[in-house]
Order: structure tokens, then sequence, then C-alpha cells
């Protein structure tokens, strides 16, 4: 039997590794973009960033592990390096079609308006969307650091194309069930877009990994253990 594939936690927008802290995946490379990238990198600049934290991390056989817009990425880096993916899993992920766009992932006229609105206003949503959304669930010290620490991304992370994953790559799906600002019916949407063959529900709102560390580490850590015989 192998080894189990490194575990790579790609945070969603706005976010850092330090949101993974209290998960507790032994040997995980949390990644941690550089603020050049998320001024105006491509798809494609964050998921050479991912590769390159990886490589230095030494990381060989890989799970990526995509929160929200995260989910865009691992596509990318999946793209990029498809003989060292072993999986993908979603955490309440954003799976647009092969070829579109994160806006294009919420359909019409929603797409056009938050893309309207992201070229007039940046990527960083108001501190009280931020509170309602983003953060709701959370105890308040959480939810501060949240919304005190969110970085505004590239506008081509939202913009560019989604490539699409090699049909030999693992992919699942963790549904959280009190999510206000990718609601569970709409990632039951994404998970069945992503072709999850392995699907789990955790009772939080968006960010599990601060609201449940110990059931997000669990899933993760089950998803894991899938791929030590594939």
């Amino acid at each position: 039997m192998s080894s189990p594939p490194t575990p790579v936690l790609i945070p969603g927008s706005g976010l850092g590794p330090w949101i993974w802290d209290d998960v507790d995946l032994a040997g995980a490379v949390a990644v941690d973009y550089p603020a050049a990238l998320r001024e105006s990198g491509t798809l494609d600049d964050y998921a050479a960033e991912v590769i390159r934290q990886i490589d230095a991390a030494g990381g060989e056989r890989i799970v990526l592990v995509g929160h929200s817009i995260g989910t865009v990425v691992a596509h990318a880096v999946a793209a990029r390096a498809p003989g060292r993916v072993d999986g993908v899993l979603a955490v309440s992920g954003v799976v647009p079609a092969d070829g579109k766009t994160f806006f294009s992932a919420f359909g019409l006229p929603q797409s056009i308006v938050a893309s309207l609105v992201v070229r007039v206003a940046g990527t960083r949503p108001p501190e009280s969307m931020l509170r309602k959304g983003l953060a709701a669930g959370l105890d308040p010290a959480l939810a501060d650091r949240v919304v005190e620490s969110f970085v505004p991304e590239s506008q081509r992370l939202f913009r560019d194309p989604l490539p699409s994953l090699d049909p030999s790559i693992r992919r699942g799906y963790v549904l959280t069930t009190d999510d206000v600002e990718v609601p569970t019916a709409r990632q039951r949407v994404f998970a069945d877009r992503l072709a999850a063959t392995s699907r789990s529900e955790l009772t939080t709102g968006h960010l599990p990994m601060l609201q449940d560390p110990t059931g997000c580490r669990d899933v993760i850590l089950e998803f894991l253990a899938a791929g030590t015989d594939h």
C-alpha cells in the first residue's frame, strides 16, 4: 500500500494559510499567495505559485484541497501537473463549467452583476457583506480576523477560464449545510459539475476549517486515505 499523498490546502478569495492552522494535517502545504500575485496575476500565475510552493516543500504526489474559488485554482494546478495530482477535494467549492469563468458559475443575471461590481469596486466586498456571508457562523474573534485580514485578489482570478481536469483525477466535494455565502443547493450543482464521486457534509457556514476544524480535518483525511490504493 502506498503512502497517502501530500494535502495542498488552497484558500478561498482574500484568505491566507492561517485559516487551516487548527485543521492539524501533518505534512500539509498551506498555500500563501504573495502580494504581487494578488495585484495582477492570471489564473495560471496562481497555479504556478502553488506548484512552486509544493516543490519547495518537497511534495510529489498530491491532493489539492480547494476552498471556494480555491477549487478554480486547483483545476489550474492540475492542468499544469496532472501526473502529480491524485485528487481534487472541493470544500464548499465554486465549480464553473470547463472553459467558463468563476463569475459564470452563478448563472444570469448574478454573473453579470457580480462582474460589473468587481470591475468598479474591486474584489474586496464591504465589511458588512463579509460578516453576513463569508464569516457567518464564526465566533466574533474569528469573524473579526477574517474581515481584518481579508486581501483583494487579482480580477484575473475571477475572469480567466477554467481548464478541464484529467479524467483519471479523483474528485470529492465537502458541502457546508449552513452556508449563506454559497448556498448548499448551489454547492450540490457544483459537486455534480465536478463529477465528485465522494461527498461529505459539514454543518457549518462557508469556513468549515474555522468553525469545525476537526470535522474538516476528518473529511480531508478520509479523502486522502481513499487514494492510498488508487
